[in-house]
C-alpha cells in the first residue's frame, strides 16, 4: 500500500514549500522543494516514533509523491485515525459499528497492535462510512522501479 501526497510551491509573498499528506493527517513545509519532500519524510517518522520505522518519498509529476514505508502498520494506523477522527467518533462508537461491545477491536488496528487483511481494511472502512470504499491499483513509475 502506498500513500500519496502533494507539495506546492510557494505563492506569492511565502518562501516555504507548502506539503499536504491529508489521508495521514500531516502538513508541513520546507525552504525548497527537495526540502519539503525530506520535511514529509521527517514528519512521518516523528509521528510514528519507532527506531526503525523509515519512509520513502517518491516524487511525480505535477507536485504530486508517493509514500512508501519499511513497515506499513504505522501509517495504516494512523489513516484509521483519521478517518474516524473526520468522522467524529470514538472508539466506542467505531467499534460498535464494526459489531463489537469493545472498544479494544478498534483500538487495536488504530494503533498499530494489528495489522488488518484487505477484508478487514474495508470492513473498518465500511463501518465509518458505509458509502466509502477504497481503490487498489497497481502503480508503475519510473521511480518506482528504480527504488523498489
Amino acid at each position: 500500500m502506498i500513500f500519496e501526497g502533494k507539495v506546492f510551491a510557494p505563492t506569492r509573498g511565502s518562501r516555504y514549500w507548502e506539503v499536504k499528506i491529508p489521508q495521514l493527517g500531516v502538513f508541513t513545509q520546507g525552504r525548497s522543494e527537495r526540502n519539503a519532500y525530506a520535511m514529509a519524510a521527517d514528519a512521518l517518522e516523528t509521528l510514528v516514533g519507532e527506531k526503525r520505522f523509515r519512509v520513502q518519498i517518491v516524487p511525480l509529476d505535477g507536485g504530486r509523491f508517493l509514500i512508501r514505508a519499511n513497515d506499513l502498520r504505522p501509517l495504516i494506523a494512523r489513516w484509521l485515525f483519521r478517518l474516524r477522527a473526520d468522522k467524529g467518533l470514538s472508539l466506542r462508537e467505531a467499534a460498535a459499528r464494526m459489531g463489537s461491545s469493545s472498544s479494544e477491536a478498534w483500538a487495536r488496528y488504530e494503533s498499530g497492535r494489528a495489522s488488518p487483511t484487505v477484508e478487514k481494511l474495508s470492513e473498518l472502512i465500511h463501518a465509518l462510512d458505509p458509502e466509502a470504499d477504497f481503490m487498489l491499483r497497481r502503480v508503475t513509475t519510473p521511480a518506482l522501479k528504480k527504488t523498489g
